[in-house]
């Protein structure tokens, strides 16, 4: 199944235009009203539009007749203004109507070929709205078929179809393989088993880190602390698997490809595919962390609550309601998820860091709190962002 264009803007008739042509509508009625049509700016710049007055529309100075001539242009400029921001083509008809530097317009022939327009642009939105409707439901409906992870083929088409889906548009780049979509579920479930081993021993390296300082300080916050600082230590020694490391490179080219060809189809659109492209490529290995590695450390922690609890009591040490190990998780996930400053996920709301000061010290401190040291991770974004087409990092 293919999924169908997107189709061509079509603008919604504007609040404004309405406005204006049942103005012109109202005043045709007015006593004494001629079929012109003038407009002056207020003293707040608006445009307040008149229709000449019997008296006024032939005067007889200069200084009378220069004032009407700008008004009318004044009127004209507005006009168009209005035509323009509902998307609305100027027809020869409308043209006539409007008034200009030598002419008056025609008001009442003007609001008929107005009301016209209108009612044509409103039925081609309302055409454009229900095919931009089914364009959605092809999109979600194409993305969301099943995908058996176990067939690296069924994998790499669902990748393809939700890059299509995407369109490389830039409000996407916010859900890109973070929803749970058939695909990112299926890159998940490929490589739990070959994380788990990893996700393991950085978690038991953070257990040992916080036991040993509750046994030592007996004190919750400097364990809390000693754990998140051996949990941060244990990445420097990680080796991604290589299906991983391939996977991502592959996803990587697919991208590149994708946009080549989008570019290729919609070559106005080409910086911002480009540039779409680019954050796509630099959010795959974080994405995938977020799903198979920091997602299993977390629970590996939580798993090993118990072992904490008991060693506090052993030592006679009061744990806090906050001094849980899984907590010990969400700056690392912050920091995979791209967090350039800790202080905004260590607010008056976080009470683990308000129990634990001197660990919240350690997480908002960038100099030590950083993935700079977790060298297959900065590795293999250095190769996926050589294949950038921009300057993005």
């Amino acid at each position: 199944m293919s999924i169908p264009s997107k189709p061509a803007v079509v603008r919604p008739v504007s609040s404004e235009l309405n406005q204006f042509i049942d103005k012109l509508d109202k005043s045709s009625s007015k006593t004494g009203a001629t079929s012109q049509i003038h407009a002056e700016k207020n003293k707040e710049g608006e445009i307040i539009f008149s229709r000449a007055t019997a008296s006024n529309k032939n005067a007889g100075t200069v200084s009378e007749h220069l004032k009407l001539t700008t008004q009318r242009q004044t009127a004209r400029d507005e006009i168009k203004r209005l035509l323009k921001d509902s998307g609305i083509e100027i027809t020869a008809d409308i043209k006539k109507a409007m008034p200009s530097l030598t002419r008056g317009g025609d008001a009442n022939t003007l609001k008929l070929v107005l009301q016209s327009a209108v009612t044509q642009q409103e039925k081609l939105h309302q055409q454009y709205q229900q095919t931009l409707d089914n364009v959605k439901k092809a999109d979600a409906s194409n993305v969301a078929k099943k995908i058996d992870h176990t067939k690296p083929s069924e994998v790499k088409d669902g990748f393809q179809r939700e890059l299509d889906a995407s369109k490389f548009e830039s409000g996407k780049t916010g859900t890109y393989l973070r929803n749970n979509s058939p695909t990112a579920e299926a890159l998940a479930k490929v490589f739990t088993a070959a994380f788990t081993p990893i996700a393991d021993s950085c978690s038991k390296a953070a257990l040992d880190a916080t036991l040993k300082s509750l046994k030592e300080n007996k004190d919750p916050d400097l364990a809390m602390k000693a754990g998140y600082q051996a949990l941060l230590d244990s990445l420097s020694s990680i080796t991604l698997p290589v299906a991983f490391t391939t996977m991502c490179l592959d996803m990587a080219e697919q991208i590149s490809n994708s946009a080549d060809k989008a570019i290729q189809d919609e070559p106005g659109r080409a910086e911002e595919i480009r540039t779409v492209a680019d954050t796509f490529k630099n959010t795959i290995v974080s994405s995938l962390f977020l799903r198979v590695l920091t997602n299993q450390i977390t629970v590996t922690l939580m798993n090993s609550q118990q072992s904490m609890n008991d060693t506090a009591a052993a030592a006679g040490v009061e744990l806090k309601p906050t001094s849980l190990m899984q907590r010990l998780a969400p700056p690392l996930l912050a920091l995979i998820n791209g967090a350039k400053n800790q202080e905004k996920n260590t607010g008056k709301s976080s009470r683990v860091y308000d129990d634990h000061p001197d660990f919240k010290n350690f997480v908002t401190n960038n100099t030590v709190n950083n993935l700079e040291n977790f060298t297959a991770y900065q590795q293999l974004n250095a190769q996926i962002r050589a294949t950038n087409s921009t300057a993005s990092s």
